[in-house]
């Protein structure tokens, strides 16, 4: 790759992913709650993690860093 196409792709690079920002217009309403608990959580940590896990919804999903 030659150095000027390189620096074409820098910026397309550093600009962040459309999932890593955040919606500031979103609300807890909008998220599908059913997908949350039955996909995300069991990818992001082990069965026994989530066994244990006594959180609320609105705890979880601050864990997660998905709310503030």
């Amino acid at each position: 790759m030659a150095v000027q196409e390189s620096s074409l792709l820098v910026p397309e690079m550093m600009e962040p992913l459309l999932d890593t920002q955040p919606m500031m217009s979103a609300t807890l309403a909008d998220l599908d709650q059913r997908l949350f608990e039955q996909r995300y959580l069991p990818s992001a940590f082990a069965p026994d993690v989530l066994e244990a896990n006594e959180r609320t919804l609105a705890q979880r999903l601050a864990a997660t860093k998905i709310i503030p």
